[in-house]
């Protein structure tokens, strides 16, 4: 029924101009969750978040680093929080707008080796191209960015 109901959407979407359905899509892969990933690099620990449509989202420290306070406390356990309905739409809007994600304009900027890490979206079978590099002008970049960083906030107090 849930299925039918997609697909049903999509369909109204795609007549109506709302959305770019691709011959390989399924209600399965654009329905589904959004992972943001941030790298980590030699000196700072990388993490995934995953967000689905209800806003639900866990945050996993994937980290990179040798720490050894880390070793003795064992790996970091997932956090989980709820984001706002507005921004997991958004979100969902702004990736509806971009795909397909793989043909977004790849931005090169140079990184510290101990201190860079890249910032990207994966959805469905695609990723995004590092959206955190500096003085993007692509307006989906621009959002997907924007996106990123409210939702990456909902885990990070000031000053963490």
């Amino acid at each position: 029924m849930v299925r039918a109901a997609v697909l049903a959407a999509f369909v109204i979407a795609a007549r109506s101009g709302g959305g770019q359905l691709l011959a390989t899509d399924s209600p399965e892969q654009t329905t589904g969750p959004v992972t943001i990933v941030n790298s980590g690099s030699t000196n700072v620990p990388g993490f995934q978040i995953v967000i689905d449509r209800t806003g639900n989202a866990v945050y996993n420290e994937t980290g990179r680093r040798f720490n050894v306070m880390r070793e003795k406390q064992g790996p970091a356990k997932p956090e989980q929080r709820r984001i706002a309905s507005a921004t997991v739409t958004r979100l969902y809007a702004d990736l509806a707008a971009a795909a397909p994600l793989s043909a977004m304009p790849s931005q090169h900027c140079a990184k510290s080796v101990s201190f860079g890490t890249k910032l990207t979206m994966e959805y469905g079978e695609e990723q995004t191209p590092d959206l955190s590099c500096p003085g993007a002008e692509d307006p989906h970049v621009k959002a997907l960015m924007r996106d990123a960083t409210a939702i990456i906030n909902v885990f990070r107090p000031r000053g963490r």
